[in-house]
């Protein structure tokens, strides 16, 4: 009877850790290493950088459930941020010190209603955005973009075209 009981709630502890829902993802450092980054908190994720871990990417964002906010502070050794590609849900996502990259890479997103844009951006990105604006179309649930380039003033009619264009 014992052996069926230990057997019974071990069965239910490892069901109950294959079917929850993750609370951190990987950091894939430069040089191959991985260490866990656990959420803020149950509904928030802050990814960050320092000169000691040298972050190349993120993953297991696939695995988190919904999220209210991701947000992304130095990563200065990332050279690709479609790793956020694999979030299934958020609502906002903050890139604060994030280099620019297409938003609509976050298609796949559901329920993400802003993006709040304060990073890096070449010249010749910001001269492309001043002349065509930013198009975001591919984000259905997208209601408002914050697009604020560290070193620039946006000094003239910032267009953007959303999933139902609103910009006019």
């Amino acid at each position: 009877m014992k052996k069926i009981l230990v057997i019974l709630i071990t069965s239910i502890i490892m069901n109950l850790s294959v079917f929850s829902e993750a609370n951190y993802v990987i950091r894939v450092q430069t040089d191959g290493s991985k260490l866990k980054v656990p959420l803020y908190n149950e509904k928030t994720l802050v990814l960050y950088d320092n000169a000691s871990t040298e972050t190349k990417t993120f993953t297991g964002l696939e695995d988190l459930g919904d999220l209210d906010l991701i947000e992304c502070y130095p990563l200065p050794y990332i050279e690709s941020y479609d790793f956020l590609a694999d979030v299934k849900s958020c609502k906002s996502i903050y890139l604060g010190y994030a280099h620019y990259f297409d938003f609509n890479i976050l298609k796949n997103v559901k329920n993400l209603e802003e993006i709040d844009f304060e990073g890096f951006i070449s010249e010749e990105e910001f001269q492309e955005i001043k002349r065509n604006g930013i198009d975001v179309s591919e984000l259905k649930y997208l209601k408002k973009l914050i697009f604020n380039p560290a070193g620039y003033t946006i000094d003239f009619d910032l267009k953007i075209k959303y999933a139902e264009d609103v910009s006019e």
